[in-house]
């Protein structure tokens, strides 16, 4: 009796465990995500060293949010009011700069995984979107192990595009906005809300007005504290032309071309804007409705283009194309070739970076970038002439 007793305990905990299996793994991923992040927090990388513990030492010496009143580094001030909020915290410098990227890295799988739940029903594809994006190489190094903020802006812009999916056009505008008040890199996807302003009658030209309000409300801050608006709005064109580079060991074109920046930066600029107008036009010229996964692969090829022809690239420019291409692969999976080789591409970028040389020949990962980047246009050509982007495995006409 006291086995069969104990027999069925045992029967309801393992009852209990298959019944919440999923809670029980999304959990365990969790603590192991985060505790693989612990293990990083004691690295110290070159420009937490030259930038970010240097800005962080100035705001706990001048008194935290008081101290937004300098001018302090090169970033908008919404970062810098992060990290004089952390300033308070009596805690090691590094960790204070680390710890809030780490939470946008919770933040980010978490909502994605939510949209997809709740947009596709799909909560295996969730599921799995959680744990891609919790346990991506790319962002623990990002976060965990540099310390940089990039997973920030990369999310609000990723919430943007997936707001936009949902044709939740005010909330997408008002993330966007929150996105480029964190980094100018956000403007990438901005040629692509412009052709939705074209296409759909819900987006009103007030829509736009929301991304400088979003910049000036998440700056204001700064501004209370004393810093000049003049000087806040011009950081961003400060920003433009500081490093006076073709590319920064991002592995694109101008890497087969380095020449006079003062030359061809102006080039590069100019050729890239064609490229995306031409995108945009071909796609309003045959109709093509940008809604769901048509939405979503146009929004990858402005992202990609941008980052293959601009100048002044650095390695971490392609952060936010990396997550996109990860989403798209495990909603749809296609492009699971171009995802990978994007992603390990980045790696030995990082690798340089980190080590000062990249395991393969910067000439050969510059080839299959730009390889990646032709496939994937190529591919949307094709589809656009049909006026359709076949999926394989998606939800039919998401």
């Amino acid at each position: 009796m006291k086995i069969e007793g104990w027999l069925n305990k045992e029967e309801k905990i393992t009852d209990a465990i298959i019944n919440n299996m999923t809670m029980i793994y999304l959990g365990a991923i969790t603590v192991l995500g985060l505790y693989i992040r612990f293990l990083l927090k004691d690295h110290v990388s070159a420009d937490m060293t030259t930038f970010l513990r240097p800005w962080m030492q100035t705001l706990m010496e001048n008194g935290g949010l008081a101290a937004l009143k300098m001018e302090i580094g090169d970033y908008n001030p919404p970062y810098l009011i992060i990290l004089a909020l952390m300033s308070y915290i009596p805690m090691n410098d590094v960790l204070l700069i680390k710890i809030p990227s780490v939470l946008f890295d919770l933040f980010l799988a978490i909502s994605t995984a939510v949209f997809v739940w709740k947009y596709f029903g799909d909560k295996s594809k969730a599921v799995f979107l959680y744990t891609i994006l919790l346990l991506n190489p790319l962002i623990i190094i990002n976060s965990a192990y540099w310390g940089q903020c990039d997973v920030i802006y990369a999310s609000f812009l990723i919430l943007c595009i997936l707001f936009c999916m949902q044709e939740k056009y005010f909330g997408a505008f008002l993330l966007f906005g929150i996105s480029f008040a964190f980094k100018q890199q956000a403007l990438f996807i901005l040629p692509v809300l412009v052709v939705l302003y074209v296409q759909k009658k819900q987006i009103s030209l007030l829509h736009f007005l929301l991304i400088p309000f979003m910049n000036f409300l998440l700056c204001l801050p700064a501004i209370i504290a004393g810093r000049p608006i003049g000087n806040i709005m011009s950081i961003y064109f400060s920003q433009m032309g500081k490093y006076k580079y073709m590319t920064l060991k991002y592995y694109n074109i101008w890497f087969y071309f380095p020449g006079n920046y003062d030359e061809f930066s102006p080039v590069a600029i100019a050729f890239t804007l064609a490229l995306i107008g031409t995108g945009a036009y071909w796609v309003l010229k045959k109709q093509i409705a940008l809604k769901g996964h048509k939405l979503l692969y146009f929004s990858i090829w402005v992202v990609y283009s941008c980052c293959m022809f601009l100048p002044e690239m650095h390695e971490r420019y392609g952060f936010a194309l990396e997550l996109l291409l990860v989403i798209y692969v495990v909603l749809y999976r296609r492009r699971i070739a171009i995802c990978v080789t994007v992603c390990l591409i980045t790696l030995a970028a990082y690798r340089h970076y980190f080590m000062g040389n990249p395991p393969f020949s910067e000439e050969l990962l510059s080839v299959v970038n730009l390889a990646c980047y032709l496939k994937l246009s190529y591919d949307g050509l094709q589809y656009s002439l049909k006026n359709e982007i076949p999926i394989r495995y998606g939800v039919k006409g998401k």
